[in-house]
C-alpha cells in the first residue's frame, strides 16, 4: 500500500530530465510557508497531501529522487510539530507523545517517538547514558505512521541509519558532561528493542556518529591531555573495530560528528587549532583537509555532507565554502563573509555534484532585528539574493539535485533540530 500510495502520488521521472546547470536563466519561487506551529497546522486539510504538495509531487519533470525527499520532510515536519503522521490513505494518525524527532536528519525517513509519561518498567537492564538523566523506552515509526520496531533510548542526539535498522548512542558517563577518566561505551540500538553496549579500549571522552547506511561507524575522541591524544575509530555495524587512527590534530568534544552517506569520510570540529573543521578519509586513515580561517574568520564548525558524499559544505562564523573531497578544491563564497565584530553565523548546504549551493548568513545586529541573508548559486553563478527580518539563525537545505529548497532552523551542532518555521522553495530554471 506504501509503494502504491508513491507510484500514484510520486509518478516516475524521465530519465532525461535536464540538470539545473543547462538553463541560462531562473526563479526562485515560495511554495509553502509556516511561521508557527499553529500556521502548520491550520495549514493541514482533512486528507494528506495538501494541494500544492500534490500538485509538485505529481511533476514529472522534476527528479523522482527530489519529490520523493520533499514528501518525506513535510512529513517528518508535520509529525514533530503536530505529533501527526498520515497513513496510505491520506487519514491523519495521532500519536501521543513527549517528542517525535528524526535520528537521520537527510531523508527523515522513520521517527523517533518517545510517549507520553514514563516508559520503563521497574528492574529492567537499559543503557546508563547519565546518572542524572532518565530517558524514556520509545518505539520507531515511518513516514506512514506505521509503527516498525522498539528503540531502549528515546532522545535527540541519537544517530540512527537511513533504514532505521541500527542506532547509536554514547553512554557509560556519570555527569551531564563526561570527563576524561570515565569509561564510555558505544551503546548500539536495534529497532527489536534490544541494544549492545561495547566497551572502549581505553578512557576518556569519545563521540561518535553512523553512516546512513548504517555499515561504518565513526568515533572521535576528544583530546585531554598529552597523554590521551586524539585519535578516531572507526568501526562496522557489529562493533568490531576496522582502524584506529593517531591524529597529529586535536579534536573538539562535539556531540553529533558529521559522517558521509557511505561511510567514506567524517568530519569533526578541532580544539587545536581552535575551531577549525577537520575531514578524516576513513578508508586510509588520513586528515585529508582544514579548514583555514583567513580574514573575518572565526569559526568553521557548521559543517554537512552532500547527499552523494562528495562534497562537505562548511559554514560557522566565517565565509561559506564548499570543498571537493574527491578533487580537494574549494569553493569559497566571499560576499557571506563575517562582518567585522559582528556574531554572523553562516550554513552552506550543497546537493550532489554542486550544481545547487545555498548560503544562509544571519547577520545578527546588536540593537535592532537580525537579518537573514539566503544566497543560492548554480554552478558558483550567484541567481538568488533574499533578506528576511528574523530572530534565530536558519538553514536552507537543498534537495538531492537542488530542485527543492527547505528553510527550517535544522540540526544544531547539539544533535537536537526543530522545524519550525518551516519554508518550501523550489527553483525554476528556463
Amino acid at each position: 500500500r506504501e509503494r502504491a500510495w508513491e507510484s500514484e502520488y510520486i509518478p516516475e521521472s524521465d530519465d532525461s530530465i535536464p540538470p539545473l546547470t543547462v538553463y541560462e536563466e531562473f526563479e526562485v519561487v515560495e511554495l509553502f510557508r509556516a511561521e508557527t506551529i499553529e500556521e502548520l497546522e491550520s495549514a493541514l486539510p482533512e486528507t494528506y497531501p495538501m494541494p500544492w504538495l500534490e500538485e509538485t509531487l505529481k511533476d514529472a519533470s522534476i527528479p523522482w529522487e527530489d519529490r520523493y525527499w520533499l514528501d518525506r520532510r513535510v512529513r517528518a515536519a508535520i509529525s514533530q510539530n503536530l505529533h501527526v503522521f498520515y497513513d496510505t490513505e491520506g487519514s491523519p494518525v495521532h500519536v501521543d507523545a513527549d517528542g517525535i524527532f528524526p535520528g537521520e536528519f537527510y531523508w527523515r525517513e522513520h521517527m523517533i517517538v518517545d510517549p507520553v509519561g514514563w516508559n520503563v518498567p521497574e528492574d529492567m537492564v537499559r543503557p546508563n547514558p547519565s546518572d542524572q538523566c532518565t530517558l524514556d523506552i520509545g518505539y520507531l515509526m515511518n513516514s506512514f505512521g506505521r509503527r516498525i520496531g522498539d528503540i531502549q533510548v528515546a532522545v535527540q542526539g541519537i544517530s540512527l541509519s537511513r533504514d532505521a535498522s541500527i542506532g547509536l548512542i554514547i553512554t557509560g558517563r556519570m555527569d551531564e558532561y563526561p570527563i576524561s577518566a570515565q569509561q564510555l561505551y558505544a551503546c548500539l540500538l536495534y529497532p527489536d528493542g534490544s541494544f549492545e553496549e561495547v566497551r572502549f579500549d581505553s578512557v576518556g571522552v569519545f563521540q561518535g556518529s553512523l553512516s546512513a547506511d548504517g555499515n561504518v561507524l565513526v568515533f572521535f575522541r576528544h583530546s585531554t591531555s598529552r597523554e590521551q591524544a586524539s585519535h578516531v575509530e572507526v568501526w562496522d555495524r557489529y562493533g568490531n573495530v576496522l582502524k584506529r587512527i593517531p591524529s597529529e590534530v586535536e579534536f573538539e568534544m562535539i556531540t553529533s560528528p558529521q559522517v558521509s552517506p557511505n561511510g567514506h569520510y567524517a568530519a569533526c570540529t578541532l580544539i587545536d587549532p581552535p575551531y577549525r573543521c577537520a575531514i578524516v578519509n576513513c578508508l586510509d586513515g588520513r586528515v585529508v583537509h582544514v579548514t583555514e580561517h583567513t580574514g573575518t574568520d572565526l569559526t568553521t564548525s557548521l559543517f554537512n555532507f552532500s547527499p552523494d558524499g562528495n562534497l562537505i559544505s562548511v559554514g560557522g562564523r566565517a565565509k561559506g565554502r564548499v570543498i571537493d573531497l574527491e578533487e580537494g578544491t574549494v569553493s569559497a563564497y566571499q560576499e557571506t563573509a563575517r562582518e567585522r565584530d559582528s556574531s554572523d553565523i553562516t550554513q552552506v548546504s550543497c546537493s550532489a555534484g554542486e550544481s545547487v549551493t545555498t548560503v544562509s548568513t544571519m547577520r545578527l545586529a546588536r540593537t535592532s532585528n537580525s537579518e537573514l541573508e539566503l544566497r543560492v548559486f548554480i554552478a558558483d553563478k550567484l541567481i538568488h539574493l533574499s533578506k528576511t527580518p528574523t530572530v534565530e539563525p536558519l538553514i536552507t537545505e537543498t534537495s538531492p539535485n537542488g530542485y527543492y529548497l527547505l528553510s527550517n532552523p535544522g540540526r544544531t551542532q547539539h544533535g537536537t533540530t526543530d522545524s519550525i518555521p518551516f519554508v518550501v522553495l523550489r527553483i525554476l530554471g528556463r
